[in-house]
């Protein structure tokens, strides 16, 4: 299999974003931040294209994926038809600020160190991808990613649900 992006890939980006086929046109164009990757069990698929395999897994239909549902959920405001998952998918940009892999399991902390080295591929996918809106995945990673690049906590806005609020913590209104 042929593992090719439909972007020029993003210089010192490990793990390559996943961008939706009609991000471009969206407006606001959205940008969903997830927090990290763990032990992939595909050896032979290469890192740039881990993020997109999740996503391309997830739009299939072969994985169900509660973290994933509940993103579109808070967004469109109530739990995704299949139609409505795939349209979702191809309207926005998923990306995973840290860019290493962490692990075998999710709920576990991250050394600072991590974040902290991720910090210049974020501005990279900023720059590449110019973003209109942002939405941050996990009040843990918000934390961390606030902190690292300075953004104004006052263009903070909580899940519209409180259902999501846990798992979908922040969004960013404007850069």
């Amino acid at each position: 299999m042929e593992y090719k992006l439909p972007y020029k890939p993003i210089e010192g980006v490990r793990f390559q974003p996943w961008v939706g086929k009609n991000f471009a046109s969206r407006v606001p164009r959205l940008l969903v931040v997830g927090m990290s990757h763990y032990s992939w069990g595909d050896k032979n698929l290469p890192d740039y294209w881990v993020t997109n395999a999740v996503i391309l897994h997830r739009i299939s239909g072969d994985v169900r994926n509660k973290f994933l549902t509940n993103i579109i959920a808070t967004c469109i405001g109530h739990l995704p038809s299949d139609e409505e998952r795939v349209e979702f998918w191809h309207s926005v940009a998923f990306y995973n600020y840290i860019q290493e892999f962490v692990g075998n399991s999710p709920r576990r902390a991250h050394a600072y160190e991590l974040w902290a080295r991720a910090e210049p591929a974020l501005a990279q996918v900023l720059r590449a991808l110019s973003p209109q809106l942002i939405l941050v995945v996990g009040i843990l990673n918000w934390g961390n990613i606030a902190n690292l690049n300075g953004w104004d906590g006052d263009n903070l806005l909580r899940a519209p649900d409180a259902r999501y609020a846990g798992t979908l913590a922040v969004l960013v209104a404007h850069l």
